[in-house]
């Protein structure tokens, strides 16, 4: 249903702002979970790098879980974003 919107949102200039903004409002809680687990020190550019990478992970798995016949499980898909979550402070910062 949410392709459906998310498409139907790129032609239809009513349906524009409401994606506009329950996309705002998604990144924005992505980022407040990425930024409450964060080391003090992380600069926030980085945070918002990796809300970023969320917001996409969280995007491709929900592609995956639509259809007749979807490439994975619900429970897989919570499992791989569980993992990453848990690994997200372990990656080398960007140029190193």
């Amino acid at each position: 249903m949410w392709l459906v919107f998310a498409g139907a949102a790129i032609a239809d200039d009513q349906l524009a702002p409401v994606k506009r903004e329950s996309d705002a409002a998604m990144l924005d809680l992505i980022r407040q979970v990425v930024a409450a687990s964060a080391p003090d020190d992380v600069a926030a550019a980085r945070i918002q790098r990796e809300a970023d990478r969320m917001r996409a992970l969280i995007d491709g798995l929900a592609a995956h879980l639509v259809g007749r016949h979807p490439a994975l499980t619900p429970e897989s898909a919570r499992s791989i974003l569980a993992e990453d979550y848990r690994r997200l402070w372990e990656r080398p910062r960007p140029g190193e």
